[in-house]
């Protein structure tokens, strides 16, 4: 028997390595598959799943480039700031990045669309424009990320020095289309280099996100890179408290990060929710579901447009005559619809009629 004692792993200890082992291989795949990509960033909302995606993964990258791997690009947190979110979220997506990744590496983006705008224009999103709402608000920023961080030429300098290239002597011409042609195949390489994208996207976080979210993806020059694919609540929260990270207020109370409050699926009483832990972003909304419904739009932020307005909107009319000439014009329509709603391309004639038969009545 050994005369040194045998210290054995913690319970808590065990289940972390275990979780980061599989962080750990998702990257590792992705490292082999895709070597060295141009850039590396860590997409932060400040909700738990993405705050232990950044850290870890940075911790995982920056030690495999001390071993050879990943090249010597640093990661790079990212904050993708919708101009709809709680303000507290924002700072503490501010002091994670300085306590734990590095202010000199991080970056915060503003989306150039506003959310307002929107709804004065097509009311409150609902579900079945959250799509819509992802494109403006976030899609936007990432693509306005993608090409800041590609190598581009200046064409306004490059028409100038073009231009200019007549009256100069012709060794001084061919210096310069040479270093033309070295910036043009600089800017040629930099388009080919993969940009990689990790997130903190899991499975299990729902029934929706567990049929779409895969642990690599690629789009064009994008890898979206999800390491917690596999985890559990539990797992995140666990390396969260064995790794001592910060905690986010929002995230605690809300039970998510509410970086983005368009209310596409907003469930009822959230807003009473909202109000009550964060009233002046609560305040916010109510005033906005104000104006927007004085705008015309007869349905709130919890909820969606309603069925009718969806089809008013695709080109039917709700018909607003008297029983009788209703029913008459629907066994005279073609494709008659219970609901009362008529396609234009199909019953104008319908439309005609009744319009002649309320004249008549006048």
């Amino acid at each position: 028997m050994s005369p040194y004692p045998v210290y054995s792993k913690s319970p808590l200890k065990e289940a972390v390595d275990v979780a980061c082992k599989k962080a750990s291989d998702i990257l590792y795949q992705a490292e082999e598959e895709y070597d060295r990509p141009g850039h590396i960033f860590l997409l932060c909302s400040g909700g738990y799943d993405s705050v232990i995606a950044s850290y870890l993964s940075d911790e995982m990258i920056r030690c495999g480039q001390r071993r050879g791997y990943w090249g010597a690009v640093q990661p790079h947190l990212v904050y993708i700031n919708t101009k709809i979110g709680i303000e507290k979220n924002r700072d503490f997506v501010h002091r994670f990045a300085n306590l734990f990744i590095g202010g000199d590496r991080f970056s915060e983006y503003v989306t150039p669309e506003s959310y307002e705008d929107w709804c004065f224009r097509h009311g409150f999103p609902g579900p079945s424009a959250h799509r819509w709402m992802y494109i403006r608000l976030k899609e936007r920023c990432i693509k306005h990320l993608v090409s800041v961080s590609t190598y581009q030429i200046d064409k306004k300098i490059l028409h100038e020095v073009l231009n200019g290239m007549q009256v100069l002597h012709p060794l001084v011409q061919h210096f310069l289309l040479e270093q033309i042609c070295i910036e043009m195949r600089k800017a040629f390489q930099a388009r080919k280099k993969k940009i990689m994208f990790i997130t903190g996207v899991r499975e299990q976080e729902s029934a929706r996100r567990a049929r779409h979210v895969t642990p690599i993806q690629t789009r064009g020059r994008e890898i979206w890179v999800s390491p917690l694919a596999g985890w559990s609540k539990e797992e995140v929260m666990m390396v969260h408290q064995w790794h001592r990270i910060i905690r986010n207020e929002v995230a605690d109370t809300l039970h998510r990060s509410k970086d983005c409050l368009c209310g596409a699926f907003a469930s009822k009483g959230e807003l009473d929710e909202l109000c009550f832990w964060y009233p002046e972003e609560g305040a916010y909304i109510k005033d906005l579901q104000r104006r927007v419904m004085a705008e015309g739009f007869p349905w709130g932020w919890e909820q969606g447009p309603p069925k009718w307005w969806n089809e008013k909107k695709k080109g039917q009319l709700l018909l607003p005559w008297p029983e009788e000439e209703e029913q008459e014009l629907r066994c005279q329509s073609p494709r008659p619809n219970d609901t009362g709603f008529f396609p234009l391309c199909s019953t104008c004639y319908a439309f005609e009629d009744a319009s002649e038969q309320e004249e008549g009545i006048e």
